[in-house]
């Protein structure tokens, strides 16, 4: 009988939804050249069948990719196990506040030393778990059939699969005692509980003494030929000797038998089969908290990342609704510019309310809108799923999703061409998207001629303010923010661009107002783009056209 597994995610929930780890996810961590792709695909699919989700998240179908969630997941987070479960865990921000304020009071706990060294020691446990049923899943490979020279000491006989299975009830019984004997005071004291559970079994308590006793006195190296279901069920099982010498150190399980009659050895063998075949359930649903912990320690990792390179980070405060307000809030993607640049960031406020819920957003290219837009939907995004956000301060509300308009490619699968890829995408924004979303556009209509461009940027703009969603909206088309200022609660922004010796200066900073010009044509010249200097760069490469 399996034990309930113990929900660290949410703090309730009603109508739910399962997770969803898609084979493109999939693909995202999972190297087609790791030995372990499918044991770990197969770990992924036990996550995904061990957790559902409320109703009550974020769903949608770009923001993720548009905001390079998967970079954060893969780069600053860097899990170790359970990359695509922290990915779509992450894309599910919960919104509701009973949820977000368990998350975070898991994530304060974290950061006490000892708490985290024992949530350490726990992760450690679950680990080799895991990695003793990848090994197993690896040992199904063409081995031979099965021989029982290996049950009669005498004839010097090894099999690899007894090592294996017993090297995961040890595991197993490991983390159980260590998990159950463990104590926290957030969330975490869920998994604590969970283990008890599982630890009064009658079937639990008779396996552990059997197996962690028959570990003092046995030394058996074993090898198997072993078929799992997606799910871990056993199908086929074979065995055969192999010499000690080559067995991988990962199911290395020493146990003498010198002791034990040929029957006894027998028995042996099958009472551990048995448990294995009838408990694996039980056993994987353990393992696969080690998803959940390394959603939770990702909390440390990205603010451990994020101070090391200056940038401040804070748990948003979520208690006063109807305002977004963040304090000298930082990009973290920037953290990934090249090692040779110099690093630098620039931070910028934040700040909506009830009489500011539209911002429009001018200026130059490679001034900053995009890593602005980004900055706040990452911010939302991290700071509901329980994360700590690069900022000073912050003051968040609570959205129901993030719906986000940034620059698509052509589909040429689907032979649709820039324009009609953004129409479908302000289509879908406007059928799902309600007041309490929030709306990223990042120079929206670029696909189209220049009139017919700013009539739907228009129209988009008049029917955001409409629908009341809070909304930044990125934009080269001045027509744009004079158009805005006839609406109530709409305000523009710009990024700010100095003049030095004739040259233009980005300071990436954001500032009230709106841009007088795109400073274009600076930035072409500063480039070398513009007429005079590819005049020079052509004649300099091709003389004869100087006559």
């Amino acid at each position: 009988m399996v034990v309930e597994k113990a929900d660290l995610l949410f703090q309730t929930k009603d109508a739910v939804r399962g997770l969803p780890l898609t084979s493109q996810i999939a693909d995202i961590f999972h190297s087609a050249k790791d030995r372990f792709q499918l044991p770990k695909m197969a770990i992924a699919q036990v996550l995904a069948s061990s957790t559902t989700i409320p109703q009550t998240c974020f769903s949608g179908n770009h923001f993720a990719s548009d905001l390079y969630l998967s970079t954060i997941v893969k780069e600053m987070l860097k899990p170790t196990y359970a990359g695509p479960f922290v990915y779509e865990v992450l894309k599910a921000a919960p919104f509701d506040l009973e949820t977000i304020h368990f998350r975070q009071e898991i994530a304060k706990e974290i950061q006490n030393a000892s708490k985290r060294e024992r949530v350490d020691t726990i992760y450690g446990s679950l680990g080799k778990i895991v990695e003793s049923y990848q090994q197993l899943m690896l040992a199904g490979g063409s081995l031979g059939d099965m021989t029982h020279s290996w049950y009669y000491p005498e004839r010097g006989g090894e099999a690899r699969e007894f090592a294996g299975k017993v090297s995961l009830l040890y595991h197993y019984f490991k983390a159980v005692e260590k998990i159950s004997t463990s104590s926290f005071n957030s969330g975490l004291s869920r998994l604590v509980d969970y283990a008890k559970k599982i630890k009064t079994s009658t079937r639990f308590k008779d396996m552990a003494q059997y197996v962690m006793g028959v570990s003092e006195h046995l030394t058996i190296s074993a090898n198997v030929q072993m078929s799992f279901s997606l799910l871990g069920g056993i199908t086929e099982k074979k065995l055969m000797p192999v010499s000690a010498a080559t067995i991988d150190p990962h199911l290395r399980q020493k146990f003498s038998l010198r002791k034990y009659s040929p029957f006894l050895t027998s028995a042996i063998m099958d009472m551990v089969d048995t448990f294995i075949e009838e408990n694996t359930p039980d056993i994987l649903t353990l393992a696969s908290t080690v998803g959940e912990l390394e959603f939770y320690l990702g909390t440390s990792t990205f603010s451990e990342l994020l101070n090391k390179r200056g940038m401040p980070s804070i748990l948003p405060d979520y208690e006063k609704r109807n305002h977004l307000k963040i304090k000298e809030m930082h990009n973290p993607l920037l953290l990934f510019q090249e090692l040779t640049d110099e690093f630098s960031s620039t931070p910028n406020d934040v700040y909506f309310d009830d009489e500011k819920r539209l911002y429009v957003i001018t200026g130059p290219n490679d001034g900053g809108k995009s890593v602005y837009l980004r900055a706040v939907g990452l911010a939302i995004l991290l700071g509901q799923s329980g994360y700590p956000i690069p900022a000073l301060e912050a003051y968040m509300d609570i959205f129901d999703g993030i719906y986000t308009h940034m620059i698509p490619k052509d589909d040429v699968k689907k032979k649709r061409g820039r324009y009609r890829q953004e129409l479908l995408q302000l289509r879908y924004i406007f059928e799902n998207a309600t007041p309490d979303s929030f709306l990223l556009f990042d120079e929206p209509c670029g696909g189209t001629d220049a009139g017919q461009g700013i009539t739907q940027s228009l129209t988009t703009v008049r029917k955001s303010h409409m629908l009341t969603a809070k909304t930044l909206f990125a934009t080269h088309m001045h027509e744009i923010p004079e158009d805005i200022e006839n609406y109530p609660y709409a305000h523009n922004l710009q990024v700010e661009i100095k003049q030095e010796g004739g040259k233009p200066r980005l300071t990436h900073k954001v500032l009230p107002g709106k841009a007088g010009q795109s400073f274009g044509e600076l930035v072409a010249k500063d480039v070398g783009v513009d007429e005079e200097s590819l005049d020079r760069l052509l004649l300099d490469r091709f003389p004869y056209l100087r006559s």
